[in-house]
């Protein structure tokens, strides 16, 4: 009788979704397909919310693309939306016991990240423009805090982690075959490359992209460094990412690839140092060959590194390039830190360093540690510093046991970003950073976790 009376209202069901289709389409000639690939996310998300983090951490670029594409997200915030669903969902995930117990676990590296994020919106006080302030305060508060606390709520088991780290990787991937299709494309239709200096993924800001890809690159190398899974398949993955890194024009994420790579092979003892410098020849090779086979434009920025270009300034001709310039802003900021002893020990105040540009062409001086010097001081640097030592403890307690496949990955990520948020970035944009810190010391504490529980038992 059920089936019979389901057969009876399947009619009325396809009329409808027919209807909607019509009537959507009056409002956009895709809002159908975006109403069902939409709805099957959003149930697809509330059963599995890894790809939400990654999603959010990019927010500007979700907000700026829809909104461009969709008038309807020019109303509806669709970063509105994506918190709300995301934070949902941890909220359920806190029933469980697991996640509690695993949440406990942590917690002092969880007091201490929010310790920092207290003195940051105390830093607002002071700070010489409240408006700015409030907003990068608040911004990291409700986005940082998110994408720091996921991980420890989503991932207590080791399959969880490795879930989220391919979910990273598909996401590399697909950025990544985005980049080298539209260079095919461009070539092969015979479009105009001249104006092109770099490649990017949609709207998106290229060096985010960069970074992305530079992180997927330094996962496939440490996974063949340690040769963990098919070195073939992670050696193809490798040579994808690493070519679609440079094509962005990206230097300093692909210079951290390089850091991050040498500095974790040479650390992990044995033959895993011979294969280190396999990898770094093949990284220098393969990045050499794109800058060959791209077009002149998509590589110029690499050649003006090398040619050091020179401009008319008031002291006369001086080279320019983007290192010299951030230079320039490096000194800037330390002048700023260093002018009195109030700004020496608390700072300018959270934003203060926009204040040398009334117009915030620079917001900040491209280097985190020199951020949080010039607008905390050295009594914020040692606030900032207490989660940041608890996660090293950690880290530096799980070398001696042994590193696993999905904790290298991790620290392959987490170190790759941190020598790129040396060059670029600040507080507020540099979210992965925490993401990576909370995914690496979830994954960690895991394994700890479990040898105390033997322990004990």
């Amino acid at each position: 009788m059920t089936k019979l009376a389901t057969f009876k209202r399947a009619p009325f069901i396809i009329i409808g979704m027919q209807a909607a289709a019509v009537v959507t389409t009056a409002v956009h000639p895709l809002m159908p397909l975006v109403l069902v690939f939409g709805v099957a996310g959003a149930i697809f998300m509330l059963y599995c919310q890894q790809p939400l983090l990654i999603l959010l951490a990019n927010e500007g670029f979700i907000r700026r693309t829809l909104s461009e594409w969709f008038p309807i997200f020019q109303v509806v915030d669709p970063v509105v939306l994506l918190v709300t669903i995301l934070v949902f969902t941890l909220v359920l995930k806190l029933r469980e016991p697991e996640v509690r117990r695993h949440l406990k676990a942590n917690q002092y590296i969880i007091a201490a990240y929010l310790i920092w994020v207290v003195w940051m919106i105390t830093a607002s006080t002071y700070a010489p423009n409240a408006e700015w302030a409030v907003v990068k305060s608040l911004r990291f508060a409700l986005f940082n805090t998110l994408l720091f606390l996921g991980p420890f709520i989503l991932i207590h088991t080791r399959k969880e982690s490795g879930i989220m780290l391919h979910f990273y990787l598909a996401y590399g991937l697909c950025v990544a075959l985005f980049i080298i299709g539209q260079l095919l494309l461009r070539s092969g239709l015979a479009m105009s490359l001249e104006n092109v200096a770099r490649l990017s993924f949609l709207s998106a800001n290229p060096i985010g992209v960069g970074r992305v890809l530079s992180i997927c690159a330094a996962m496939s190398a440490i996974l063949i460094i340690m040769d963990l899974g098919k070195k073939r398949l992670w050696g193809i993955a490798f040579a994808v990412f690493l070519i679609a890194a440079v094509l962005t024009g990206s230097r300093g994420p692909v210079l951290s690839l390089v850091a991050a790579t040498g500095l974790l092979g040479m650390i992990i003892s044995g033959k895993a140092r011979r294969r280190t410098l396999l990898i770094m020849a093949l990284l220098v090779a393969v990045a050499g060959l794109a800058m060959i086979i791209a077009p002149e434009g998509i590589t110029y920025r690499y050649q003006l590194l090398l040619s050091t270009e020179l401009i008319q300034t008031r002291q006369g001709l001086q080279s320019f390039n983007s290192i010299t310039h951030r230079i320039h802003l490096w000194d800037m900021a330390l002048s700023l830190w260093t002018q009195d002893a109030r700004h020496f020990l608390l700072g300018d105040g959270t934003a203060g360093y926009a204040r040398l540009f009334p117009w915030r062409n620079y917001r900040y001086p491209h280097n985190l540690p020199l951020e949080i010097l010039v607008e905390y001081g050295l009594v914020g640097a040692w606030v900032f510093s207490l989660h940041i030592r608890s996660a090293l403890k950690k880290i530096r307690q799980q070398f001696r046991t042994g590193l696993g496949r999905e904790e290298l990955m991790w620290l392959a990520a987490l170190t790759t970003f941190f020598f790129s948020t040396l060059v670029s970035g600040d507080l507020d944009n540099n979210r992965f950073l925490w993401f990576f810190i909370g995914g690496l010391v979830s994954t960690i504490s895991i394994k700890s976790r479990r040898q105390t529980e033997q322990l004990s038992g």
